[in-house]
């Protein structure tokens, strides 16, 4: 009823509203002797049908909503590389979110064969790109989503890229340190090599980063970092399983005048223990440094030490 009422409702949060928007667009195409055109202003839209996906329903849907800006599509049985093309006609598209549900093996579509093809055309609006089950390959994402403000993968592999070994050479060159200049944002880990890692922490703006079971952040890249100088502008630094890095490459982040962060979090990384928390707390206390520290792992439960505090809960 409100789809049909509201002709200028530009978002609606429902979980029913693909199906809703598939039924509505089949039943104008079967009005007589005059089939309709649906067409509906929604900036943002959740995909996440009820059932399976079926072929040609998403370009449906996305067929009557021409003006997103916001997208985010639920990975199910059904859904296909061929299907995700449709997306090629979002001119405007900024977010972009491909996630997956507990019942799908995330294997339905690919980065080579079903994305990347759709950030050739569209990624250069993109701000956001949050692809947290997907291997993806990293210059791909670079060459095509340029200007990216916050980005999410969950694994680098280069076999998946849609680019030459040329383009990637002349691409490295055209980048230089910094792979994205407008980045705040990131989320990744699984198979980075080093110099990939450094690519993305030198973002000159970053804020947040999230780095996961990466083996090639050390104590070695945290001070050479250091010494470049990178992590500038960076606040929150979320370490989960990040298992070479140990208290004397974090020593050369944490302690220092020029410190940016205002929190940090470790969990389950085997080197780092709950002492040398403790010790980062109590020299931020000592010389009023506003920092938030949390560490979790097998044996301890998730604490917190605030430096503006003398409390940790």
């Amino acid at each position: 009823m409100a789809l049909q009422h509201f002709s200028a409702l530009q978002v609606i949060e429902n979980r029913n509203i693909f199906d809703v928007l598939v039924e509505v667009d089949k039943s104008a195409t079967r009005v007589q002797p005059q089939p309709q055109i649906v067409k509906f202003p929604f900036f943002r839209l959740r995909i996440r049908p009820l059932g399976l996906y079926r072929k040609g329903d998403l370009g449906l849907v996305l067929g009557c909503c021409p003006g997103l800006l916001d997208l985010t599509i639920a990975v199910k049985k059904g859904l296909t590389d061929a299907d995700l093309f449709c997306l090629t006609n979002l001119k405007n598209l900024q977010l972009l979110i491909i996630t997956g549900l507990k019942r799908s093996r995330g294997d339905e579509i690919t980065f080579d064969m079903g994305i990347a093809p759709v950030l050739k055309v569209i990624g250069n609006s993109l701000k956001v790109l949050n692809l947290p089950h997907f291997e993806v390959d990293i210059w791909t994402i670079a060459k095509f989503c340029p200007n990216l403000n916050s980005l999410i993968f969950q694994r680098q592999s280069q076999s998946l890229s849609s680019l030459s070994e040329n383009e990637v050479i002349q691409l490295r060159k055209e980048k230089g340190r910094v792979m994205f200049e407008d980045l705040k944002i990131l989320d990744c880990g699984f198979n980075l090599s080093n110099d990939i890692l450094f690519a993305l922490l030198s973002c000159p703006l970053l804020e947040e980063v999230d780095i996961s079971d990466c083996n090639a952040l050390t104590d070695d890249f945290l001070q050479e970092a250091m010494k470049i100088g990178i992590f500038k502008n960076l606040q929150l630094l979320y370490l989960t399983a990040c298992n070479l890095v140990t208290k004397q490459g974090l020593d050369a982040l944490l302690i220092n005048d020029g410190n940016p962060l205002a929190e940090i979090i470790f969990s389950y990384c085997e080197k780092v223990t709950k002492d040398n928390v403790y010790d980062w707390y109590k020299i931020a206390h000592l010389y009023n440094w506003e920092l938030i520290l949390e560490f979790e792992n097998l044996d301890t439960e998730r604490i917190t030490y605030a430096s503006y505090s003398n409390a940790s809960y």
